[in-house]
């Protein structure tokens, strides 16, 4: 073992150089605290542990635990307020205010997709194509059927039906690929089907 406290010529003069190069290297006293420690110290140092680990998983439970409640509260998927036949793409539902109301049409859906109004009344329509393809607005008991380009607008007057039956509305081109919605007064029910919700359709 190298003597402690002694300096590089300290050993030189007692081993010579040979000495100093071939002595082993010293050991960190950091690894063998423990085990030159005395009873008593030792179990301090085990004590210690012990609540270094007892803490490390306390804190794995407390993230794992935050991550559930995330999960947990995450805002789940709208039901739809009334029920349509074939596929729906559902962005949403809104309530007429003043008679009138903004539709989107978009690659493949109108936002909203179901809008509530009142029964007896007759809604003002704002549609605007913001999609890359030709869309409809089509109502087949009312003989509603519009067309839209790509980047224009057109309005069109709907009836809401006095006893509140859901009136379905859909694009003719898009409706199997979920391109409908409808209009209603209260949930609950189903709107009647169109000449196209069998997937049939004119699309392209």
């Amino acid at each position: 073992m190298t003597p402690e406290g002694l300096g590089p010529e300290e050993l030189t003069q007692m081993y010579g150089t040979r000495a100093i190069h071939s002595a082993p290297t010293p050991v960190s006293l950091s690894s063998v605290t423990l085990s030159r420690a005395s009873p008593s110290e030792r179990k301090t140092e085990m004590r210690k542990l012990f609540v270094a680990g007892i803490t490390t998983l306390a804190l794995v439970g407390a993230l794992v635990g935050l991550v559930g409640t995330a999960s947990a509260t995450s805002p789940a998927k709208a039901k739809p307020p009334v029920k349509l036949d074939g596929k729906v793409n559902n962005k949403g539902t809104k309530t007429v205010k003043g008679g009138t109301i903004e539709v989107e049409q978009d690659n493949y859906y109108f936002g909203p997709t179901f809008i509530k109004a009142k029964g007896g009344a007759t809604v003002k329509i704002e549609l605007k194509n913001e999609g890359s393809a030709d869309h409809t607005f089509t109502i087949d008991d009312q003989s509603i059927d519009k067309t839209v380009s790509p980047g224009d607008t057109t309005t069109v007057d709907v009836a809401i039906p006095a006893d509140g039956k859901p009136v379905n509305f859909y694009c003719r081109f898009h409706v199997a690929s979920g391109m409908q919605g409808a209009f209603f007064t209260k949930s609950g029910g189903k709107a009647k089907s169109t000449s196209s919700s069998d997937g049939g359709g004119y699309g392209y």
